[in-house]
């Protein structure tokens, strides 16, 4: 037995020894004397602290590494002789998912640790991560204006453990949701009025190959393009330079590519489509008739992924980068096939955009003496840069430009030698915006924005018959400053308040040679805009109520803006609102000859002057219905709205105002109806408007007459499938004819020795033909493995190629009455292929 004692305390000491363990004071003091270096510590910090005694041959900061990777103290060079000693700071977390009942992300509820100031907000995934300096347990507090709170014991952990928390709806209370699938998946209508698109659930809409951020809002109740462009979306009678569009908070002055035929934001892009007709936050400026506010700004917890896609007009790449949940790198690019894909869709959309333009006037009316050649492309490129530091702030970086441009020739092979006139129309867009956001604290945030945007249309023609050269420019510089802070001073009430700067600087010049006459016109305006807003929400009230105070400095003068959003939810299917809102607008459109730039972007933007074009003003206020019970959904709104200070030359007139330059006004009064039955995987929809519009051009006879864009009746119907991998949409729209002007006599009439004129009709008594057009969209997605798969679809506009007659008016010619119609897209195929990585 004593043998056996023996043996273990050999064996113990031997262990011991081994592993040479010594207070760390003594090993700090050999390496001092060693080193002749100071070591700098709190002594309470090494008290029993032992460690392994380091290899005396080794250099410095080998042993300093070696105590740094066996001690819970951290080693830190404070320079060549002097080391700080302290414990080591450990990084701990707390994450998950905060999800409803029916296991749906919840986005923007606030987690609070107790006793500490941490604090985060849920992604549109719902996750959540806090970052703490202990183990020690604590409770996590959930809060949602929507959902009941929820309180759970937490205890944190050097690994990323993530629960996910169920938080049950408040019954009773409103929803700030009206309807989470209106008109289609992805899209839904919000209890302020706003109706908001998520492109990444987007179901499918017909006639659309892929997501076109402006084609999309053909299908929202009071959106209505009677051009079939989507640079001419006329809203409750305004027009389309009525509408302001941003991108991450710059302005668009161009919305499409190939002249309006589709939109000129990458579909890949957009995160969140923002659309607002009435009742608008007192932080926007501009658009007196509506606001698509567009965000790309993604979560920082979305995957890497990238694309490449094709259809029959263009091709494009997208690529998205994650750099560890903190920074997220995007771009994209889309570019014109049609150098070497003459498509049957880009013939059908050339046909429609070119009509009665100089491009195809030369090639029809005078084939025989001239030929014509035309080369047109475009393209678009966007990058966006965003980072988070900490976690309570972060920033976001945008840019993008698109690209039109239009080059034909004209050659004249009855001239020896044969005579070749060059003509071209570009397009260039360029964009920038900074954005920093700051959340101080689960009850107060900050914003500041600097954005910059920049439009140059210019226009070079050569007649080949006469030798004149005309060259056209309209260019604008918009240069601008936001700042906003927000305090929640309650669960119900929010406070807000902000500051914006605009300087716009438009620039319009023409010129020619023949004859002699050069023009240029600049004009400089700075904004400097005050804004504040209160929203209260309770059990039934959902409440926004702001002011925007606009002051020119060109003017001298302040423009009081308010805006009013109040719904009231009376039971758990019904809820009503009312809505109203005074705007200022002080940049516009004007068309100054129906010839500018080849007759296809006639439209120029100028600044106001209050003299020739007066500051826009307008008044509007609505009432909304809404009616929710299982899958229907029912919506109404009537409205009311005067825009005064418009211009004649805004308004596209083709009749004998044309050429007048007067002043005035238009009234508006309508109601719109939304009827949406979803019925398993099928989702069905109709929607109506009624518009009544007139305007009001004091002086001229008859003062009151109908206005140019009134669509009075317009339906439009989908049925759409989403099932598994296959998407399936038919629908169409339908309208009656716009207003248009007669003549009187088929010859015209000499006023003037001389002076040919037509004689018209009093304007706008008689209306086009209705309009009907049937399109279809599919789609199916195969996939090759969980990180991979191919989209094939199709689409066809106007399956029943119906001849729409979408304008109409008369036009002299050598002393003779023409009469010109513009007719619709015919029957439009497409197809398209994207292959997505993740």
């Amino acid at each position: 037995m004593r043998k056996f004692w023996f043996f273990t305390f050999l064996i113990c000491s031997s262990f011991v020894q081994s592993q040479n363990y010594f207070p760390l004071s003594e090993v700090l003091e050999k390496i001092e004397k060693q080193h002749q270096i100071t070591f700098n510590y709190l002594q309470e910090n090494i008290d029993q602290v032992f460690v392994n005694q380091p290899n005396i041959n080794w250099s410095l900061k080998e042993k300093i590494d070696f105590l740094n990777q066996n001690s819970k103290l951290e080693f830190t060079f404070f320079s060549d002789k002097i080391i700080i000693i302290k414990p080591k700071e450990f990084t701990f977390y707390i994450c998950g998912y905060i999800k409803d009942t029916q296991n749906s992300p919840i986005e923007n509820a606030t987690i609070q640790l107790s006793d500490l100031k941490e604090y985060a907000i849920s992604d549109n995934k719902g996750y959540f991560e806090i970052i703490v300096k202990n183990t020690q347990q604590l409770v996590l507090s959930i809060n949602h204006v929507s959902f009941q709170n929820l309180k759970v014991n937490v205890k944190p952990s050097n690994q990323k453990l993530c629960t996910t928390y169920v938080v049950k709806e408040r019954v009773s209370e409103l929803q700030e949701v009206i309807a989470t699938e209106y008109i289609s998946k992805g899209i839904r209508k919000k209890a302020d009025g706003t109706v908001e698109i998520k492109p990444s659930k987007f179901g499918i809409l017909p006639g659309l190959v892929e997501l076109d951020v402006l084609q999309t809002l053909n299908q929202i109740p009071g959106f209505i393009n009677s051009d079939e462009t989507i640079s001419n979306i006329n809203v409750r009678g305004g027009t389309h330079d009525q509408n302001l569009f941003l991108w991450n908070h710059i302005r668009l002055y161009q919305t499409g590519h190939f002249f309006g035929m589709f939109s000129a934001i990458n579909p890949n892009l957009s995160n969140t489509i923002s659309i607002n007709k009435n009742g608008t936050s007192a932080f926007i400026n501009e658009g007196v008739s509506s606001v698509v506010d567009i965000s790309s700004h993604k979560s920082f917890n979305e995957n890497s992924a990238a694309n490449l896609n094709f259809n029959m007009i263009s091709s494009g790449i997208f690529a998205k980068v994650n750099f560890k949940n903190k920074s997220l790198l995007t771009i994209s690019g889309r570019r014109s096939n049609t150098d070497f894909l003459n498509s049957f869709t880009y013939q059908s959309y050339f046909d429609r955009v070119f009509q009665n333009t100089e491009i195809l006037n030369l090639e029809n009316d005078q084939k025989v003496l001239l030929n014509t050649d035309s080369d047109f492309n475009f393209y678009d490129f966007t990058v966006q840069f965003q980072s988070k530091l900490g976690n309570k702030h972060q920033y976001y970086i945008d840019f993008v430009n698109f690209n039109n441009s239009l080059i034909f020739t004209e050659e004249d092979k009855n001239m020896i030698p044969f005579v070749v006139k060059n003509n071209e129309l570009l397009q260039k867009n360029i964009g920038t915006s900074f954005t920093w956001q700051s959340q101080w604290s689960s009850k107060f945030s900050s914003e500041w924005i600097t954005h910059f945007s920049m439009h140059d249309q210019s226009g070079y023609n050569e007649n080949i018959n006469n030798a004149q050269i005309l060259t056209q420019n309209n260019q604008i510089f918009d240069l601008g400053f936001k700042w906003k802070n927000k305090h929640l001073i309650s669960e119900k009430l929010t406070f807000a308040y902000g500051y914006q700067f605009n300087e716009i600087g438009i620039r319009n010049s023409d010129k020619t040679n023949i004859p002699v006459f050069d023009r240029t016109i600049k004009l400089v305006q700075n904004i400097h805009s005050l804004a504040s807003e209160i929203s209260y929400q309770n059990l039934r009230w959902n409440t926004n109520l702001g002011v925007r105070i606009n002051y020119a400095e060109k003017f001298n003068e302040f423009f009081i803006e308010p805006r009013w959003n109040v719904r009231y939810q009376i039971d758990d299917q019904f809820s009503i609102a009312t809505l109203g809102e005074v705007k200022n607008q002080f940049v516009s459109q004007v068309i100054d000859l129906q010839q500018d730039f080849f007759g296809l972007e006639k439209r120029r933007w100028v600044l106001s002057d209050q003299t020739n074009f007066p500051v826009l003003n307008s008044y509007q206020q609505s009432a909304n219905l809404d009616y929710k019970v299982n899958s229907w959904l029912l919506s109404a709104e009537i409205f009311f709205k005067r825009v005064n200070g418009i211009t004649s030359a805004a308004q596209g007139f083709q009749n004998q105002l044309e050429f007048q330059k007067i002043n005035g006004s238009y009234a508006t009064y309508g109601f719109e109806f939304l009827v949406q039955k979803r019925v398993k995987n099928f989702l069905y929809w109709i929607n109506y408007s009624y518009n009544n519009t007139d305007y009001q051009f004091d002086g001229y006879v008859p003062p009151e007459f109908r206005n140019n864009f009134e669509i009075q009746h317009a339906i439009t119907f989908t049925s759409s499938l989403d099932w598994k991998k296959l998407k399936f949409s038919v629908g169409g729209k339908w309208f009656s004819g716009r207003p248009t002007t007669e003549i009187l006599s088929l010859s015209p009439v000499f006023n003037l020795p001389e002076t040919p004129e037509i004689a018209f009709a009093f304007p706008n008594e008689s209306n086009l033909n209705d309009y009907f057009q049937l399109n279809i969209s599919g789609s199916y997605q195969f996939d090759f493995n969980a990180k991979s798969n191919l989209l094939v679809g199709f689409s066809i506009q106007n399956l029943t190629n119906n001849k729409n007659v979408i304008n109409q008016f008369y036009r002299l010619n050598q002393n003779q009455i023409e009469e010109v119609q513009i007719i619709g897209l015919k029957l439009t195929p497409n197809l398209f292929l994207k292959y997505q990585i993740f």
